[in-house]
């Protein structure tokens, strides 16, 4: 099969490059997933955080955003939701039997098929800093799949049970084996564990501005940031759900974390956020959804991703050209500690006691850098490994 659009492979020995303006991310086991929008995920094994291993490329087009659960990865194909079952080793993928809700979602390009879903194996390398290797494949050159078969053969994976962990600003978010999708100002409710995908009967209007953009599960609640506000949804039970809780701001880009008694909101003014004021809420959640206040707010310069320590005594926020460390054992007020200027963040998440930024690095490119959480919390930006792109 042709590949219409060029796709460039970088195979580092330390090290894969890997296409710009992909910025979504999720980690299961030793595994890290980014994407390239509405072309597929690249996947990586982060056993070695020191050398990354590329593992293969899983194409599913209209696809940006991405859950796993228990060996199937969720994502969109165009329109539609579709399962893919990835298995403990990503050699037998394919779409189970009605793995499949037809026109979820709004904003593909119609419905999606089989034909537009494939994973190509690659197998990864390893060695010295100073060496590095470049593999390029286009639609002009080779086949993919003749590429692929060529230059890395199949290779054996272990571990995609369980939940992902997503990136703040996924639209995709998980309660044990719900999934909740937003599209536009609507948000869809999934049911993940049946044979049959199973929807609940009707989407939640969200909004009545096509706003909202990312969606976090903390304790039993669903936290939707949107530019015009957080909404703030009960899913404790979801055969009683009520009405989400509005908690307003100003319009900006906002996507949110949150602890049992307070949220925490990024907003932007820079750009297609259209905000006036870049700055850290804090928003009290002591009285529950529908009495959430402002507590406190923090200017910072340009923030975007944010992701709550293991503990929830930290809060790791990326702005501008800074990844920095908030103190949050007084959640009220929370105090910055230290911030690295080794990458331009737009993202970041926790998994396994590691921190991953996606960003990118001064001369434009996309970058991937993973740390040791615990270390960060104490001052210290110790740099395990890293993924760039070109």
């Amino acid at each position: 099969m042709k590949k219409s659009t060029l796709l460039l492979l970088f195979l580092c020995l330390t090290t894969l490059s890997i296409a710009q303006n992909h910025n979504k991310i999720i980690a299961i086991d030793n595994f890290l997933l980014h994407n390239i929008p509405n072309e597929g995920w690249v996947v990586h094994d982060i056993k070695d955080p020191a050398s990354p291993t590329f593992r293969g490329f899983l194409k599913v087009e209209g696809s940006t955003d991405a859950v796993i659960r228990n060996g199937i990865l969720y994502t969109q194909n165009q329109n539609d939701l579709v399962g893919i079952s990835v298995g403990d080793n990503f050699e037998n993928v394919e779409e189970p039997n009605r793995k499949r809700i037809k026109d979820l979602f709004e904003n593909g390009n119609g419905r999606g098929s089989q034909d537009e879903i494939k994973f190509y194996p690659a197998q990864g390398t390893k060695g010295s800093r100073s060496s590095k290797k470049t593999l390029i494949a286009s639609s002009d050159t080779e086949d993919i799949d003749e590429f692929l078969k060529k230059y890395a053969p199949a290779i054996s994976l272990n571990g995609t049970q369980g939940n992902s962990v997503q990136g703040s600003m996924s639209r995709f978010a998980l309660s044990e084996n719900t999934l909740f999708a937003i599209d536009k100002n609507n948000l869809h409710i999934v049911e993940l564990d049946k044979k049959t995908l199973k929807k609940a009967e009707k989407s939640i209007r969200v909004s009545s501005d096509a706003t909202i953009e990312t969606a976090f599960v903390s304790y039993n609640r669903l936290f939707i940031g949107a530019k015009d506000a957080l909404y703030i949804l009960g899913i404790s039970n979801l055969n009683r759900l009520e009405e989400p809780q509005k908690f307003s701001h100003e319009r900006s880009c906002d996507p949110v974390v949150a602890t049992r008694d307070y949220a925490y909101i990024t907003l932007n003014a820079e750009g297609e956020c259209e905000g006036q004021d870049s700055r850290l809420e804090i928003v009290s959640l002591k009285n529950g959804i529908s009495g959430a206040v402002l507590s406190n707010f923090i200017p910072l310069d340009a923030p975007r991703g944010l992701a709550l320590s293991s503990s929830e005594q930290f809060l790791f926020i990326c702005d501008r050209n800074k990844l920095k460390v908030f103190d949050i054992l007084n959640p009220r007020e929370p105090k910055e500690k230290y911030s690295s200027s080794l990458i331009d963040a737009y993202d970041v998440l926790i998994h396994e006691e590691k921190l991953i930024v996606v960003g990118k690095n001064r001369e434009g490119q996309t970058k991937i850098q993973i740390f040791d959480e615990k270390l960060a919390e104490k001052n210290r930006f110790k740099l395990l490994g890293e993924i760039i792109g070109n």
